[in-house]
């Protein structure tokens, strides 16, 4: 499976489904086996072969998300896939992914249960063999009933994926080269919206780094910041999809990002990505780019610089 070698613990598939069912549906507040200790603070990646690069791509799948990071290891890439968009899309990104050559994906992350980041997910657990799976844990009274995040886990059990939380204690096993840091949410953590329980995250991979926001809004960014995190980061995936909600001051000026992406859907009908959001990239001399108009973009990191490709093919909706 994985190019990079994991040590990864099976279980019983009964015991399996009793945590999966548990861990989703936010039951069980203490550790268990089935989950990741506590994470070290990230080291800064040693030097590796010339001439290797990450490739993280965004993917254009209308007012959703998706994003691809691919990491070079030994025999090719460690793939990470970051949320789907909706399920009319799910198709066409499951056909992308093999276009780009991946039959196996080391890490999925579902950020947050919102139908426009993890609606197309069940195809994906589907037709991937998956190495680990991580999703934040939500309280029992806020677990959605939806269909799509319903199938997810179906289809976790269905495939017997190791599913771990996804939180600041979060340890994400990378190749050499690459690190992660996953800032929030907090365990414990409880937020009226579903959204402020998306996974936000840093992922470095040389002298480069990019940090994804899921929909994380103002009130996680602050929480970050207090917590003391080293927020700053060469490519930012801006919350919401440009919403005002996120993006605030003090985050942006903590991240200094020097691009921003936005995945929204072109003329959709919440208005993303917000004027207010606009106007602060502008004023930090960010360079944005957006999925509504550069269609799926590519991010390639080398020694001195990234390079953005856009315009590559969208991914079809398929209703």
């Amino acid at each position: 499976m994985a190019k990079y070698k994991r040590s990864i613990r099976k279980l019983p598939s009964l015991l399996f489904l009793v945590v999966l069912i548990i861990a989703v549906a936010g039951y069980f507040y203490g550790k268990s086996d089935v989950f990741s200790e506590k994470s070290s603070q990230p080291v800064m990646p040693p030097a590796v072969t010339q001439g290797s690069s990450m490739k993280v791509y965004c993917f254009d799948v209308g007012q959703g998300t998706s994003q691809l990071v691919r990491i070079p290891d030994d025999e090719g890439f460690f793939d990470i896939l970051i949320d789907t968009g909706e399920f009319q899309y799910a198709a066409s990104l499951v056909e992308n992914l093999r276009d780009l050559g991946i039959s196996e994906l080391d890490i999925v992350i579902a950020s947050h249960p919102h139908n426009d980041h993890m609606g197309g997910m069940d195809m994906i657990i589907e037709e991937f063999p998956i190495g680990e799976f991580f999703t934040p844990r939500i309280p029992d009274s806020q677990v959605p009933t939806t269909y799509s995040y319903e199938r997810m886990l179906e289809a976790l059990i269905e495939k017997n994926v190791k599913v771990s939380v996804l939180d600041s204690e979060t340890d994400l096993e990378l190749p050499s080269g690459a690190y992660a840091e996953v800032f929030s949410p907090t365990a414990g953590d409880e937020w009226e919206d579903l959204n402020d329980y998306s996974g936000v995250l840093k992922i470095g991979y040389r002298k480069s780094s990019f940090i994804f926001t899921g929909d994380a809004e103002a009130g996680v960014e602050r929480k970050i910041l207090e917590g003391g995190y080293d927020a700053t980061a060469d490519v930012l995936i801006c919350g919401h999809h440009g919403s005002s909600t996120s993006s605030s001051w003090e985050f942006l000026n903590a991240v200094n990002p020097k691009y921003a992406v936005i995945s929204c859907g072109k003329d959709n009908r919440y208005g993303h990505p917000h004027d207010e959001t606009l106007e602060k990239l502008n004023k930090i001399n960010c360079m944005l780019y957006r999925t509504d108009k550069d269609g799926t973009i590519l991010a390639e990191t080398n020694e001195e610089k990234i390079n953005f490709t856009t315009v590559l093919p969208s991914i079809e909706r398929n209703d």
